[in-house]
């Protein structure tokens, strides 16, 4: 499997954190995986995981009608040339532009992670029917939607955004590592001016507006004013568009004392480990990663009662929840947990609990790799060509093999007699052969063999062909060079058992060495020439024929198969790839 995930100009966040880990998935799993995005810190953390990094600018975050147009375009031509078998995108404008271009490149598996819709619940009811809209097109350029919530899937459901079978919600998950202290309590207090006896509220997040930070710097002043001579400090690691507005407004609020900005910090156990109570204002989120880091490791926490949060934390089990947007409300909550230690405690305790028995990474990409698997299978059922295709491939197949029976004749007639004259036996050798979705058909060839001519193979199951095979007579020798013992499938191929263009038919017993991605190639009726015929024929080894026909399967065009049959002419004539090599000899039943 060839993985892409699509994000585009957004910025390492929460949710670049969750498709970190989704490569680290794709690679568990053995398949290649590539991310597209721009980001330098989030490249960084790409390429630590074993990702790879396409670094192609066509996707931005503020919306321009004709230069996202381009970009998609590019992306279009991107994927042509570069062909994935799942591409997976991430946010909404990567959703929207990522999805047409993955569509119309005929991506075979195109899946979507909703880490929060455009709108949220407090949005202007225009609003979210105009994004809904846009986000019921796009669904049409996908096979599965995931949500980070049960809560967004229902929400997305009512809003026709899918159906039951393309939305599932996989909910985010973070390893315990992630929040593992890497320095002592005491000395990260110190650092950030608090002492022991202080109290230290933390806020983790992009400083954006979505995150509700300037709520909770609105509450400060009522927090610092009810601690009765305890200091009270507030730490808001991180960066974003609102941290000089921030900083403005803390000086205005006259609480600059009490509010440190550190910056982007890696160390985020030990800012938790440090803090006393976890704060999370924000007005809208998909899935916080933040709240999971805080639940993880048994902090008090006080959040807007979002629905994603509610859900999460089992509608107020494991933290204070108050109203979005409400800083005299929120200021309470904070002060109620400072001056109730029980409380703190026992909320701090239930969310550790949640957070082992649903939040987990290992859970998430449980959840994850079940879907990817489901998407593989659908897609391997969608390989086939489309009705109009194989209509057209059917009736490409009927004129072509018809007129080359009537033009062919009489060659066909001295080719014949050459053999019957030459050898004692059948003019045709008919044998069982596997057709598609592994009906079995007789195949029609010029016999090239002497009668009952030992079944020998290759250790690997496919058939011996050697330049001086003993089993294969003078005149048999030269049609097989020329490959004029093949011409007799035109009728397996005017019967409609073969086409002229597919993976070359194997016989029955072959199948037991089949793994299950190269049974895919059973999905297409077999030809007499195909991709792997171009690639080297009987030279290359019997895997390698099979990967490039299940190739073949899953990039099928009416295009490549008129390419294939005008580059076999020349090939054939030159009597490329004819013989293969001694891989190990066995014998089998006669012919």
């Amino acid at each position: 499997m060839r993985v892409l995930h699509i994000v585009g100009g957004s910025s390492f966040g929460g949710g670049s954190f969750v498709i970190v880990q989704l490569a680290e998935l794709a690679r568990q799993l053995g398949w290649r995986v590539d991310v597209l995005c721009t980001d330098h810190r989030f490249q960084q953390e790409l390429r630590k995981a074993g990702a790879g990094i396409v670094e192609l600018d066509v996707i931005w975050r503020d919306i321009r009608p004709i230069r996202d147009f381009l970009g998609m375009w590019r992306l279009f031509r991107f994927l042509k040339r570069n062909p994935y078998d799942l591409v997976h995108t991430h946010t909404s404008k990567a959703g929207f532009v990522g999805r047409l271009a993955a569509w119309l490149a005929g991506t075979p598996a195109i899946c979507h992670t909703v880490h929060g819709f455009a709108f949220h619940e407090a949005s202007p009811r225009a609003q979210v029917r105009f994004y809904a809209i846009l986000e019921r097109l796009a669904a049409r350029w996908c096979h599965r939607i995931f949500t980070v919530s049960e809560f967004h899937r229902q929400w997305a459901l009512r809003l026709g955004i899918g159906d039951e079978r393309k939305l599932a919600a996989a909910p985010n998950g973070i390893p315990l590592e992630r929040v593992r202290a890497e320095s002592p309590r005491d000395q990260v207090r110190r650092s950030l001016g608090a002492e022991p006896d202080d109290v230290v509220l933390l806020t983790i997040g992009r400083l954006a507006p979505q995150k509700g930070v300037e709520d909770l710097l609105e509450a400060m002043p009522l927090v610092v004013g009810g601690l009765h001579g305890r200091r009270a400090h507030l730490w808001l690691p991180g960066d974003g568009p609102l941290r000089g507005r921030l900083e403005q407004l803390a000086r205005n609020l006259v609480i600059s004392d009490h509010v440190r900005f550190p910056g982007f910090r890696a160390d985020v156990g030990s800012l938790l480990a440090a803090s006393d109570i976890v704060v999370l204002p924000s007005l809208r989120e998909g899935l916080s990663i933040a709240l999971l880091e805080a639940m993880a490791v048994g902090r008090p926490i006080v959040a807007t009662a979002i629905g994603s949060n509610r859900e999460v934390t089992g509608e107020g089990e494991a933290a204070l929840l108050v109203p979005p947007g409400e800083a005299r409300t929120l200021a309470r909550a904070i002060t109620r947990l400072i001056a109730s230690p029980a409380l703190a405690s026992r909320l701090a305790g239930r969310a550790r609990e949640i957070y082992l028995a649903r939040y987990t990474e290992q859970a998430m990409k449980k959840s994850y790799e079940i879907q990817y698997r489901a998407l593989a299978e659908d897609a391997s059922a969608r390989c086939p060509p489309r009705p109009w295709q194989a209509a057209a491939k059917r009736g490409l197949d009927v004129m072509a093999a018809g007129a080359g029976l009537v033009v062919l004749g009489p060659l066909m007639l001295l080719l014949a007699a050459a053999v019957r004259a030459t050898s004692p036996g059948p003019v045709l050798f008919r044998q069982w052969r596997v057709g598609r979705h592994g009906a079995p058909f007789r195949i029609f060839k010029f016999r090239t063999m002497f009668l009952h001519a030992p079944d020998v193979r290759n250790s690997d199951g496919s058939a011996f062909t050697g330049p001086r095979d003993p089993r294969v007579t003078p005149v048999g020798r030269w049609l097989r060079q020329t490959s004029l013992d093949e011409l007799p499938q035109l009728i397996n191929v005017l019967k409609g058992e073969m086409s002229l263009v597919g993976p070359r038919p194997d016989q029955p017993d072959q199948l037991r060495f089949y793994t299950p991605e190269e049974k895919l190639r059973l999905r297409v009726k077999p030809g007499l020439t195909g991709v792997a015929q171009l690639a080297g024929r009987n030279s290359i080894p019997w895997t390698r024929r099979k990967q490039l026909d299940v190739e073949y399967v899953r990039k099928y065009s009416l295009a490549l198969d008129l390419t294939i049959l005008l580059k076999t002419i020349p090939y054939v004539l030159l009597g490329h790839g004819v013989y293969g090599e001694d891989r190990g000899l066995s014998s089998g039943a006669g012919q």
